[in-house]
């Protein structure tokens, strides 16, 4: 539960215009003092080489044939439109999300056998 940093009281969700859509994530009000706090949208825009998870920004994504119909697959606007071009189904481990990409994944160094003895 959220709570007023000016007052102290519960913080509800209020609805959001339609322009106030693209840049806060979610607008709360206090029922006491009536203040508005607003939540920024987190944006990303550095580009990486690597696949990475929408949600979370781990490189650690697997790759997946079709869509799991227990996780979720992100319909967020970049997501359609990469899935639109041929990208490829990703699968993030911590968030259990699906999601659409055109980069390709991070691959993991492999580990020699003498690297294993020592360890």
């Amino acid at each position: 539960m959220a709570v007023c940093a000016k007052c102290g009281g519960r913080l509800t969700r209020r609805h959001r215009k339609w322009y106030q859509r693209f840049v806060y994530q979610q607008i709360l009000h206090c029922r006491k003092c009536g203040v508005d706090q607003q939540m920024p949208r987190e944006f990303t825009l550095k580009p990486t080489a690597y696949v990475q998870c929408p949600r979370c920004h781990t490189h650690k994504v697997s790759r997946r044939i079709a869509p799991d119909k227990i996780d979720p697959v992100i319909k967020s606007f970049s997501s359609v439109i990469k899935g639109l071009l041929g990208g490829r189904l990703y699968h993030c481990n911590y968030c259990r999300i699906q999601f659409y990409d055109l980069r390709h994944s991070m691959k993991t160094p492999a580990v020699s056998d003498t690297e294993r003895i020592t360890l």
